[in-house]
Protein backbone atom coordinates (compact mmCIF):
# COMPACT_ATOMS: atom_id res chain seq x y z
CA UNK A 1 0.00 0.00 0.00
CA UNK A 2 1.16 3.46 -1.08
CA UNK A 3 1.95 6.25 1.27
CA UNK A 4 -0.74 9.19 0.40
CA UNK A 5 0.97 12.63 0.34
CA UNK A 6 -1.19 15.75 1.72
CA UNK A 7 0.05 19.25 1.88
CA UNK A 8 -0.70 20.90 5.19
CA UNK A 9 -2.72 23.11 3.46
CA UNK A 10 -5.25 20.60 1.89
CA UNK A 11 -6.62 19.61 5.53
CA UNK A 12 -6.44 23.16 7.47
CA UNK A 13 -5.68 26.60 7.12
CA UNK A 14 -3.03 27.31 9.05
CA UNK A 15 -0.51 25.88 11.73
CA UNK A 16 -0.37 28.59 14.42
CA UNK A 17 -2.92 27.22 17.37
CA UNK A 18 -3.91 24.39 18.79
CA UNK A 19 -7.76 24.54 17.25
CA UNK A 20 -6.04 24.17 14.19
CA UNK A 21 -4.27 21.23 15.23
CA UNK A 22 -7.48 19.63 16.38
CA UNK A 23 -8.90 20.61 13.19
CA UNK A 24 -6.42 19.18 10.76
CA UNK A 25 -6.86 15.67 12.60
CA UNK A 26 -10.34 16.19 12.12
CA UNK A 27 -9.72 16.19 8.22
CA UNK A 28 -7.20 13.35 8.64
CA UNK A 29 -9.28 11.19 9.91
CA UNK A 30 -10.34 10.04 6.84
CA UNK A 31 -7.06 9.17 5.42
CA UNK A 32 -5.95 7.61 8.21
CA UNK A 33 -7.51 4.49 8.29
CA UNK A 34 -6.72 3.88 4.71
CA UNK A 35 -3.13 4.25 4.27
CA UNK A 36 -0.35 5.48 5.50
CA UNK A 37 0.22 9.36 4.91
CA UNK A 38 2.72 12.00 4.90
CA UNK A 39 1.87 15.48 5.89
CA UNK A 40 4.08 17.75 3.72
CA UNK A 41 4.79 21.45 5.05
CA UNK A 42 7.23 22.71 2.86
CA UNK A 43 4.51 25.60 2.06
CA UNK A 44 4.21 26.86 4.91
CA UNK A 45 5.49 29.55 6.81
CA UNK A 46 5.17 29.32 10.34
CA UNK A 47 4.13 25.84 12.04
CA UNK A 48 3.46 26.23 16.04
CA UNK A 49 4.51 24.68 18.89
CA UNK A 50 1.08 24.12 20.35
CA UNK A 51 -0.10 23.17 16.47
CA UNK A 52 2.12 20.06 16.18
CA UNK A 53 1.38 19.11 19.90
CA UNK A 54 -2.42 18.84 19.15
CA UNK A 55 -2.08 17.25 15.90
CA UNK A 56 0.46 14.29 17.18
CA UNK A 57 -1.73 13.95 20.34
CA UNK A 58 -4.60 13.56 18.81
CA UNK A 59 -2.77 11.11 16.05
CA UNK A 60 -1.41 9.26 18.89
CA UNK A 61 -3.98 8.68 21.00
CA UNK A 62 -5.68 7.42 17.94
CA UNK A 63 -3.25 4.99 17.60
CA UNK A 64 -2.22 5.87 14.18
CA UNK A 65 0.80 7.43 14.51
CA UNK A 66 3.10 4.57 13.10
CA UNK A 67 1.42 5.42 9.96
CA UNK A 68 2.28 9.50 9.49
CA UNK A 69 5.48 11.03 7.90
CA UNK A 70 5.71 14.58 8.50
CA UNK A 71 7.63 16.36 5.45
CA UNK A 72 9.66 18.80 7.22
CA UNK A 73 10.75 22.26 5.57
CA UNK A 74 13.44 23.36 8.22
CA UNK A 75 15.90 22.50 10.86
CA UNK A 76 13.32 24.28 13.33
CA UNK A 77 10.01 22.70 12.62
CA UNK A 78 12.07 19.17 13.12
CA UNK A 79 13.22 20.98 16.60
CA UNK A 80 9.64 21.11 17.42
CA UNK A 81 8.87 17.72 16.33
CA UNK A 82 11.86 16.31 18.94
CA UNK A 83 10.63 18.62 21.33
CA UNK A 84 7.13 16.93 21.33
CA UNK A 85 8.67 13.29 20.85
CA UNK A 86 10.46 13.29 23.83
CA UNK A 87 7.72 15.51 25.71
CA UNK A 88 4.79 13.20 24.88
CA UNK A 89 7.38 9.97 24.90
CA UNK A 90 6.50 8.75 20.64
CA UNK A 91 8.76 8.15 17.93
CA UNK A 92 7.58 10.90 14.91
CA UNK A 93 8.55 10.16 11.70
CA UNK A 94 9.84 12.66 9.11
CA UNK A 95 11.94 13.88 6.35
CA UNK A 96 13.19 16.63 4.43
CA UNK A 97 12.70 17.40 0.94
CA UNK A 98 16.01 16.08 0.33
CA UNK A 99 15.91 12.71 2.31
CA UNK A 100 14.83 9.55 0.15
CA UNK A 101 13.51 8.11 3.29
CA UNK A 102 12.04 8.66 6.55
CA UNK A 103 13.95 8.50 9.59
CA UNK A 104 12.91 8.81 13.50
CA UNK A 105 13.37 12.05 15.38
CA UNK A 106 14.99 11.33 18.28
CA UNK A 107 12.77 10.32 21.16
CA UNK A 108 13.12 10.06 24.88
CA UNK A 109 15.25 6.66 25.93
CA UNK A 110 12.43 5.29 27.87
CA UNK A 111 10.78 4.44 24.21
CA UNK A 112 12.08 1.26 23.45
CA UNK A 113 10.97 0.22 20.24
CA UNK A 114 8.88 2.05 17.73
CA UNK A 115 7.75 0.71 13.94
CA UNK A 116 6.24 2.65 11.41
CA UNK A 117 4.02 0.65 8.78
CA UNK A 118 4.46 0.70 5.03
CA UNK A 119 4.06 -1.04 2.21
CA UNK A 120 7.56 -0.86 1.01
CA UNK A 121 9.36 0.23 4.40
CA UNK A 122 9.09 -1.63 8.03
CA UNK A 123 10.91 0.10 9.92
CA UNK A 124 12.41 -0.76 13.95
CA UNK A 125 13.98 1.23 16.06
CA UNK A 126 15.59 -0.64 19.38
Amino acid sequence: MKSKHLFIEQIVQSCITRYRGKEAFSNLQKYLVKTPIEIDFSNCETVSLSFLDELISRISQSFELNKVVFRVPNQLVEDKLAHISRFRNVAIYCRTSNDSVHRVIPQSPTLEKATFLSSKVLLSVQ
